[in-house]
């Protein structure tokens, strides 16, 4: 059995729907996973433009997941709060999902949604309100197992 994300919006390397881009509805797409591995205490989940010059752009972070957890429901946006997870702020200096938003002109830009499997209940987080780079860089010494999906998005 393997770690695996999928969503029921789009498929492995596929566009991402116009519902959740930044410049449409900004809602979250539904994420769901199996067969985490053993000693999964937490999960964490980055978005980022992985196209986006330097770094990359984060687009969402949560951390904290339970480790009961095998979904995130659909329609997380400043407007839409299907449940409550900590969030991370972005590279837009928000705590929730923004959607892809590649600029006019741009060549087609790559999304990767990665949920890393972490062997701690939460992460060491001391600021109320971390950023998303913050989030993964705690989360990075405690990964038993990461699973990813990717998706396009052009202007």
């Amino acid at each position: 059995m393997a770690f695996l994300l999928t969503s029921p919006d789009f498929k492995d390397g596929e566009t991402i729907p116009s519902r959740h881009l930044k410049t449409g509805d900004n809602l979250s797409p539904q994420l769901e996973w199996t067969d985490p591995p053993e000693g999964t205490r937490s999960y964490v989940l980055l978005m980022e433009d992985v196209t986006a010059a330097g770094h990359g752009h984060r687009h969402w972070a949560i951390y904290d997941i339970p480790h009961d957890r095998r979904h995130l429901a659909p329609g997380r946006s400043s407007a839409a709060h299907t449940e409550d997870l900590p969030h991370a702020v972005n590279d837009f200096g928000e705590a929730r999902y923004d959607g892809p938003k590649p600029h006019a002109g741009e060549p087609e830009h790559s999304y990767r949604f990665r949920l890393a499997a972490l062997d701690i209940d939460e992460l060491p987080i001391l600021d109320d309100t971390p950023d998303a780079a913050t989030v993964w860089d705690q989360a990075r010494d405690h990964i038993i197992a990461e699973a990813g999906i990717m998706g396009t998005a052009k202007a």
